[in-house]
């Protein structure tokens, strides 16, 4: 029985194992995501249905050809408040969500050679994972990196690294969904 002369201390958080820092399977306007880039304007809204019927998707849409194949990405997604305050030097976070690109005809060149496979880098602390996505299906992304130092933002572009030509890069009319983002620091 506690209180009968003994003191109870604790020395900290007890937990039953790393739960997520963020689980969202609908992400909305408040939490913290923009969009960047060179080539025309790009507009996130959000709750949107996915051609393929499944609701609650982020819709990034491009209006214009991205012209960029430098190692600088055609677009930047940004979130710089989901981890803002929780990295420090030793932190290792696994961001995942499922991504759908939509129209083939609208994610590179294709023609005879476009495999139709867009390589999407995840960015998480200045280090990035890319996972290879086919376009028009739902495609599960998981990246887990440790931080070198103290840096919060992440971000999901189509990875350029590698590009010495037009292929991959989207076109006008180009949209990209994304939902059910968690995210787990440990």
């Amino acid at each position: 029985m506690l209180g009968l002369g003994t003191a109870v201390n604790r020395g900290g958080f007890v937990s039953s194992g790393d739960g997520p820092l963020y689980s969202k399977e609908v992400i909305e306007s408040g939490d913290g995501f923009t969009v960047s880039g060179n080539h025309g304007t790009y507009t996130l809204t959000y709750n949107q249905t996915a051609p393929n019927g499944v609701t609650g998707w982020m819709k990034l849409h491009m209006d214009t050809d991205q012209q960029d194949t430098t190692n600088n990405g055609a677009f930047f997604i940004n979130n710089s408040s989901i981890l803002s305050g929780q990295v420090s030097t030793g932190t290792t976070a696994t961001i995942s969500y499922d991504i759908y690109l939509h129209s083939a005809a609208l994610w590179g060149s294709d023609d005879a050679n476009d495999d139709d496979v867009i390589p999407i880098r995840t960015q998480l602390f200045t280090h990035g994972g890319v996972t290879n996505v086919p376009t028009d299906t739902s495609t599960a992304v998981s990246v887990t990196k440790t931080a070198s130092f103290p840096y919060a933002p992440f971000i999901i572009q189509v990875d350029t690294m590698n590009l010495t030509t037009k292929q991959d890069i989207p076109l006008a009319g180009a949209e990209l969904y994304m939902k059910n983002l968690v995210v787990t620091l440990s």
